[in-house]
């Protein structure tokens, strides 16, 4: 893989290790108010919930931390593979970490694949620091680890649709199995994609989600969402850190437990429950309520097909600053990940499937799946009586009474009754009804958005 990256704003970067200028409307420079970025990340914020409950540190248990606690707790050296470490950058401080890779990217050198970050200490990586120590709790009551970035992924035909991400920085990632040990590493990454829209009646309101989750983006509609006080939830795997939108014991299908869609980032192959999970995450531990969640800003690529970023503009504090600029491994050994800004996936949804960065946006509806590409699959599927997946609330659900065949609430084979229209809606999910009249009288019991299709519509006795 090619690491070369070119900044052209070398100069910007230096003065910013010293001082931030104030904030100004759109310091990041993506189009979008500074203040109207950090209303969404406080609005739509996730509750992060532990698998089991700390009250202090726990050898293999990850805790989250800040970029700048990481880095005061580790060398960053070189590791060949056979177990040895030489120190590159001994004793790191945010500052000198920061500077030893901008000297880098401004170089146009490539970042060595053997440079790693690894703590000094192995209890480090477990939260046990002689002069800090830390645990879940600690990291709750000090709003460690969580970041946050607001993008536009279509802004010329969905310009009120906004990806609101958010980014939990770890000590240790351990799937606690013995096939999966190469995935035993120091540091790790969770990231939760939420697509809001700003267009909608009574503000802006989450229309999908992404969840990262071992390698894949699981794309998911809101009826698949867990919500508590407003806020989305993330289940967290136990060791292996992956966040799910429900609570559940490992391996088990039935995901989403009710209605709803996911898909893996995989050609939009259906992922099938969740045969693929490591870990239970039964909701029962540490409960993180993110917000406020710190803005680190932008980083921007000349061509969306670059691999890494070639500009900065960031928001905040130098440790928000080392969070996006780093371009390394945060972590040694069983292939621990890089920062969000240098990872496609992540940052510009860079993955097959229906709500992808690289849709045209003629073939992208963020409100609505490719459900006529999964046809074969759009009534609940069941396995032994268990729901696997289900696309009978639909997130979009179409209606024509003069429609013959066939309905399954999709444009081609829509129902033909606005009641039932409304029963297979999923909740704040939009239902079209076509030109005509309809002769019911009509209940709803849950939100949703009911507009035409296009011409008249009447509906009553």
């Amino acid at each position: 893989m090619n690491r070369r990256r070119i900044v052209n704003t070398i100069c910007v970067l230096a003065l910013n290790l010293v001082t931030l200028p104030a904030r100004a409307e759109d310091l990041d420079n993506d189009g979008i108010p500074d203040a109207f970025e950090d209303q969404l990340l406080e609005q739509f914020a996730p509750v992060i919930i532990r698998n089991g409950y700390t009250s202090e540190w726990e050898e293999f248990l990850g805790i989250p931390v800040s970029a700048a606690w990481f880095v005061q707790h580790a060398d960053l050296g070189i590791s060949p593979g056979d177990g040895s470490f030489t120190p590159v950058l001994a004793n790191p401080t945010p500052e000198s970490l920061l500077l030893f890779s901008l000297n880098i990217v401004q170089t146009g050198s490539e970042w060595p694949g053997n440079l790693y970050l690894h703590f000094r200490d192995p209890d480090y990586k477990w939260g046990d620091s002689p002069t800090d120590p830390t645990h879940w709790q600690d990291a709750i009551n000090r709003r460690r680890g969580v970041y946050g970035r607001v993008w536009r992924p279509w802004p010329d035909c969905y310009p009120n649709i906004y990806s609101v991400q958010y980014f939990m920085l770890m000590t240790w990632n351990d799937p606690f199995t013995d096939f999966l040990d190469n995935g035993r590493h120091d540091g790790d990454l969770m990231c939760v994609d939420y697509g809001v829209d700003n267009s909608l009646p009574g503000g802006p309101r989450i229309v999908h989600a992404i969840y990262h989750n071992h390698g894949r983006q699981i794309f998911i509609t809101p009826d698949a969402l867990r919500f508590t006080n407003g806020h989305p939830m993330a289940f967290l795997e136990a060791g292996s850190n992956e966040p799910w939108p429900n609570a559940s014991y490992c391996c088990q299908g039935g995901w989403p437990t009710n209605d709803g869609v996911a898909l893996t980032g995989i050609g939009g192959i259906l992922w099938f429950g969740e045969d693929e999970a490591v870990a239970n995450h039964q909701g029962r531990g540490n409960i993180y309520e993110t917000g406020p969640v710190p803005n680190i800003g932008e980083a921007y690529r000349a061509n969306e097909g670059d691999d890494f970023p070639n500009s900065f503009y960031p928001l905040g504090s130098l440790d928000n600053q080392l969070f996006l600029y780093y371009p390394g491994p945060w972590g040694r050994r069983g292939d621990p990940p890089e920062g969000p800004a240098y990872q496609r996936k992540m940052w510009l949804r860079k993955f097959s499937g229906p709500w992808s960065r690289s849709s045209p946006c003629a073939e992208s509806d963020p409100l609505r799946p490719n459900l006529e590409a999964l046809a074969f699959s759009t009534s609940c599927i069941q396995t032994n009586g268990t729901n696997i997946h289900c696309f009978d609330f639909l997130p979009v659900c179409d209606v024509r009474a003069t429609h013959v065949g066939e309905q399954k609430g999709l444009p081609s084979k829509p129902y033909t009754t606005v009641t039932r229209g409304t029963q297979k809606v999923g909740e704040y999910g939009v239902l079209r009804v076509a030109a005509g009249t309809y002769s019911e009288t009509l209940e709803i019991s849950k939100p949703m958005l009911v507009e035409s299709a296009g011409g008249m519509v009447t509906i009553g006795r």
